[in-house]
């Protein structure tokens, strides 16, 4: 009986040394959200589909169902990313987000949101320079919407402490694993845990940031201080969920 083969559009997380010649990969399909799969003989000096296979690609893949993981049968290379191979910062970066990505990604549970912000924010490293506002702006889109895919986001529109509605009226709020603290909270020493000080422009980037849109995102005009405090918070939220200090 011929096995039967399955496509998928996918991007390469990681890859993992399996026996004396295979690889066994992970990765996060456009249809499928995160797989393993192994690549039998990929370790090989002249095996054909290991150049498909390196982590960053973006490909078609072609599987055949195996006992305890599908085999891969065949790749078509969709996107290399040259530009951001040829980058050592730009690699480093990329590996390090596809880590995370990998590290908080269920298996076989499809998010079509999740590609769609992994395939943009790829597009934007490899044509812009690392570190500009709107690449930075894509990447946090895309570490968001992993962050509310796994429920630990912190409370964004209520006083951890109080209650209370945060309203614009608030100046400064204190960000906690669990919530904003409101400033009439913070003034009566109801300090805490808390770490980070915020702003109304900050709550409202994390609030907006996993709905947005391409479009959306290339618009917004964002302040460097206040970035900068987003990703700090962003830091936190995925190395407590980790248990390791995470880096991007």
């Amino acid at each position: 009986m011929k096995d039967s083969v399955n496509k998928t559009e996918l991007v390469i997380l990681r890859s993992f040394e399996a026996k004396e010649t295979d690889r066994i990969y992970s990765a996060f399909s456009k249809e499928r959200g995160k797989i393993r799969f192994i690549g039998i003989g990929t370790r090989k000096i002249k095996a054909k589909l290991a150049s498909g296979l390196e982590p960053i690609n973006m490909a078609e893949v072609f599987l055949v169902k195996g006992r305890a993981l599908d085999r891969v049968r065949g790749v078509i290379i969709l996107k290399q990313f040259q530009a951001i191979r040829a980058d050592w910062e730009k690699i480093v970066v990329a590996k390090r987000v596809l880590r995370i990505l990998d590290k908080m990604s269920p298996e076989m549970e499809a998010n079509k949101e999740i590609y769609e912000a992994l395939e943009s924010w790829l597009f934007r490293l490899e044509n812009s320079q690392l570190k500009n506002n709107t690449e930075r702006l894509f990447l946090l889109r895309l570490l968001w919407r992993v962050i509310c895919w796994n429920g630990i986001q912190p409370d964004l529109f209520n006083c951890t402490c109080c209650q209370n509605k945060i309203t614009s009226q608030v100046r400064y709020e204190l960000i906690l694993a669990q919530g904003v603290l409101c400033i009439d909270c913070l003034e009566s020493g109801q300090k805490r845990q808390a770490s980070v000080l915020v702003n109304q422009n900050v709550i409202k980037l994390m609030r907006i940031l996993p709905t947005c849109s391409n479009e959306v995102l290339e618009r917004i005009v964002v302040r460097k201080e206040d970035l900068a405090v987003l990703e700090v918070i962003t830091r936190q939220i995925l190395s407590f969920s980790l248990g390791e200090k995470v880096d991007f």
